[in-house]
């Protein structure tokens, strides 16, 4: 049986500044671009909403410490999580494509 490689906690792939807002190394793996778009999908729904990540754990029925390790990107979250957070947010979370940064020394 292959062996699995070990999977970092997102905020791992960082190359500098803070968790979700900084850029990622050039060779993060795309879980980790998607977790840092859902962390700031997350993050505007809740400041658009005025909801706190109590509020929001309230709703979900669930743990406040998982929204907070989420926004931290020191987890990745499941689809029912997702599903959840969807419903709650009355909005569309999951980052569809995660973005690519942009290739060293190319112009668009």
């Amino acid at each position: 049986m292959p062996r699995r490689r070990s999977v970092k906690p997102p905020n791992e792939s960082l190359a500098s500044g803070e968790w979700p807002d900084g850029p990622l190394k050039s060779n993060a793996p795309d879980e980790a671009r998607a977790a840092q778009q859902l962390a700031r999908n997350v993050r505007a729904a809740m400041t658009t909403q005025g909801l706190s990540q109590h509020k929001v754990a309230e709703k979900m029925d669930m743990d406040q410490g998982t929204i907070s390790r989420l926004l931290a990107g020191t987890i990745y979250i499941d689809t029912a999580t997702l599903a959840k957070l969807e419903a709650v947010l009355k909005e569309e979370l999951w980052p569809h494509r995660a973005p690519k940064p942009p290739a060293q020394g190319k112009t668009e």
